[in-house]
């Protein structure tokens, strides 16, 4: 079953997996492995329901942590954030319990008889400081999202102490980064990662795609949009990229085409956030600001923490437009609770403050 698994032959895997579990019902590795299983397949409940009785099962807390950290990958994916940093975080916090043992037994002195044993010891060392950097390295992505930028890139730092080559580490600094308005670090950031990760991952043209928006921020259209053309040319059904692509094309006047790509990013995915953004800023063009606002409304419904105090500045954009002061300064003082930095945030706030007087 986990060969089949292995070769991306999900349907024969988990024949195989739902057998070993009838002949093994108390075995924690046929729950587990076919908890990955119907993951892979994209049947979560069934994976999580999986995942549950291996935990329970699973005496060693070494397994117990790689369960943790399954659960952690299915509730992600499940956008339940909340619930994925839980059982990263109880990952992390096994597989340091499990590392501090496996030191102190290295540090004790060996005899020629055990240096078998030393060496197993050896490979289980690096096995858990691999597993604790996949740990910490997830619970960043998920960290950003929830908006904690300063815990993403702490937990991102860690990971990358276990192993200069996590990519998906570097991808969550890069995201803290672009969030935190540090762009260039953002570049630089995504584009290690890039170097590292396998380009037949979907994660590679995901943070491709991001990699184009950080320069957008930057100013550079023309490498932003190499970089979306690239990421949808290897998925072409990426509707986050669509809607990168569209603000892009937004932003260097191409409005026919921003509206298209706009429409084509809530077609492929209709909670992409970015797509609403944009028919909100075509809107607000043409001074149609209640569509403006149902637009970015909708964003605020779909989008992920760290999506909303973007929407929340271009809201108060509008609501400053409308003459609805009190509105545009506490849509803008959302945006600031989060991103303190934002210079348009607060050069808006400012200017609001002006005309309350």
């Amino acid at each position: 079953g986990t060969t089949y698994l292995n070769n991306g032959q999900t349907e024969e895997a988990i024949a195989h997996l739902e057998k070993a579990s009838e002949l093994q019902p108390a075995s924690g590795d046929a729950r587990y492995n076919l908890a990955w299983g119907y993951r892979a397949r994209g049947q979560t409940d069934r994976a999580i329901a999986e995942y549950k009785k291996a935990l329970g099962l699973y005496e060693s807390r070494d397994n117990k942590g790689r369960v943790h950290l399954g659960l952690g990958f299915t509730y992600n994916g499940l956008r339940k954030r909340e619930e994925a940093a839980r059982h990263y975080n109880a990952a992390v916090e096994i597989f340091n319990e499990c590392l501090e043992e496996q030191r102190k037994r290295r540090a004790q002195p060996l005899g020629r008889s055990m240096l078998g044993d030393y060496l197993d010891e050896r490979w289980e060392l690096e096995a858990l400081e691999y597993r604790l950097s996949k740990a910490y390295g997830n619970l960043a992505l998920v960290q950003g999202e929830l908006g904690d930028y300063k815990a993403a890139i702490e937990s991102a730092d860690k990971a990358l102490e276990f192993n200069q080559d996590n990519a998906w580490a570097y991808f969550a600094r890069g995201s803290a980064y672009f969030d935190k308005g540090e762009y260039e670090r953002a570049i630089t950031e995504y584009s290690r990662g890039l170097e590292l990760c396998p380009k037949d991952r979907g994660d590679y043209a995901a943070n491709l795609a991001n990699r184009g928006d950080t320069y957008r921020k930057l100013g550079e259209y023309s490498k932003g949009l190499g970089n979306v053309n690239r990421a949808l040319q290897m998925r072409p059904d990426m509707g986050c990229a669509y809607g990168i692509r569209a603000r892009i094309c937004y932003e260097m006047g191409d409005y026919e085409r921003a509206k298209a790509d706009a429409d084509m990013a809530l077609e492929k995915c209709s909670d992409c956030p970015g797509g609403y953004v944009v028919r909100g800023l075509l809107h607000a063009k043409e001074c149609e600001y209640e569509q403006a606002i149902a637009e970015y409304e909708q964003a605020l419904e779909v989008g992920a923490p760290c999506d909303k105090p973007y929407t929340c500045y271009q809201l108060a954009v509008v609501y400053k437009e409308l003459g609805q002061l009190s509105v545009a300064t506490e849509y803008i003082q959302k945006t600031l609770e989060q991103l303190p930095e934002h210079k348009e945030a607060q050069e808006l706030l400012n200017e609001l403050d002006r005309l309350s007087q």
